[in-house]
């Protein structure tokens, strides 16, 4: 079989189908040997070591050419990624595609007029970190601005009895998610900013647990259980309105109600392949303290090559599930194309303290687009910032260590 696609592949190569920079590489995870064809060519090599190094510190003006290119394709992939959005949902295609885990009425024995509904076409991802954010702020140029755009933070809580016990879900990402709303709120106050906080209690989480573990499947490992779930509770979209929660805490009456939202738009914009081509993983500065640039790149390079396999099949599973669409910019064809264009020492500087010299080329374009806060936030994986996983029996997650349940 392997041979077979290998053959297709040289014949579309030599028919023009697709172009000669799609290369083959070998992902050594897996059991047997598994090739893919990367739409991004082969990175610069320059090894940025003594003199050639200290020359790069100084060169300021190429670092801001370098910047400047990626800022402008990812201006280009977000464009494409949100332009001619489709209408948003319906409460009638909602229950078309599967209402009762949209809303879960019977369990929850919630009257539909207690929720609102949304009127975004476009959802994002928003843990208000350096990714959601710039993608926010670039979103926001290609939307009119008499249209809402919803910014769905998901949290976690195995002590909270109810979604409404909000002081319960102040994980770090629902902290730096309404740090970075507050700053896109100042800098374009003509929009209108919905952010939806999805609070998921421990009881909730397992009631659908063999949903989440048929949609994961077969990605089962302690790492697929949490990301999967988080991204299942967000991509539906179903939470509270942080203006909404702040009235309710505010509002003495004793019998005071708080409505929830639903978002109901068609299309997710989420930040996937940002940090495996700007090295912002702890991984890659392990890489790099042992095994200097070529560690490194190579590293980026294996991240690359597996996440079709390791992340994007699963992510699709799993939000296409609830009717929705998941977009990736930094995937983007073009983008992926230049940023393997840019020398390695100019994507990152690791000998720097975290949130300073990983993915400081992005940090930079976050600069210039005024994101004073999120420009210098660290990475905090969703599993751990959205604080899923410490709702699972194992306290340690990873890519290979298997599932066995959550917390009873």
């Amino acid at each position: 079989k392997m041979i077979k696609e290998k053959k297709i592949l040289t014949r579309c190569i030599e028919n023009n189908f697709i172009e000669n920079e799609y290369i083959w590489t070998e992902i050594e995870q897996l059991d047997e040997p598994l090739y893919s064809f990367l739409p991004r060519g082969i990175r610069t090599k320059i090894n940025p070591t003594g003199e050639d190094f200290n020359s790069i510190e100084e060169n300021k003006e190429q670092f801001d050419i370098m910047v400047k290119g990626l800022l402008e394709h990812l201006k280009l992939a977000v464009e494409r990624r949100v332009s001619n959005l489709p209408n948003p949902h319906t409460l009638e295609s909602l229950k078309d595609t599967n209402s009762n885990i949209i809303f879960n009425l019977d369990e929850e024995e919630e009257d539909i007029n207690n929720v609102q509904f949304g009127e975004a076409s476009l959802g994002i991802l928003f843990s208000g970190g350096l990714d959601s954010m710039v993608l926010a702020m670039l979103a926001h140029q290609y939307i009119p601005e008499d249209q809402p755009i919803d910014l769905i933070n998901v949290a976690f809580s195995k002590s909270a009895k109810t979604p409404v016990d909000f002081d319960s879900f102040n994980v770090p990402d629902r902290q730096t998610g309404i740090k970075s709303v507050a700053e896109l709120r100042e800098l374009y106050p003509e929009r209108k900013w919905n952010f939806i906080q999805v609070n998921v209690c421990h009881s909730e989480l397992c009631f659908y647990d063999e949903t989440l573990f048929s949609l994961v499947y077969p990605k089962i490992t302690i790492m697929d259980m949490t990301i999967g779930p988080a991204l299942w509770f967000a991509a539906r979209g179903r939470g509270y309105l942080d203006t909404d929660i702040e009235k309710y805490k505010n509002d003495n009456d004793k019998e005071k109600k708080i409505y929830r939202y639903q978002s109901m738009t068609k299309v997710l914009i989420l930040g996937n392949g940002a940090d495996e081509q700007l090295a912002g993983y702890g991984r890659h500065q392990t890489a790099f303290k042992h095994r200097s640039w070529e560690g490194l790149e190579n590293e980026l390079e294996k991240d690359v090559s597996r996440i079709w396999e390791r992340n994007l099949g699963r992510d699709d599973r799993i939000i296409s599930s609830i009717g929705k669409e998941s977009r990736y910019p930094f995937l983007d064809v073009d983008l992926m194309k230049y940023i393997n264009s840019v020398p390695l020492y100019y994507i990152c500087d690791l000998f720097k303290d975290r949130g300073i010299g990983d993915k400081q080329i992005l940090r930079e374009c976050a600069n210039i687009l005024g994101a004073e806060k999120a420009k210098s936030f660290q990475k905090r994986a969703l599993q751990f910032g959205s604080r899923i996983s410490r709702l699972t029996t194992k306290k340690r997650t990873g890519g290979t260590l298997p599932f066995d349940g959550y917390d009873p």
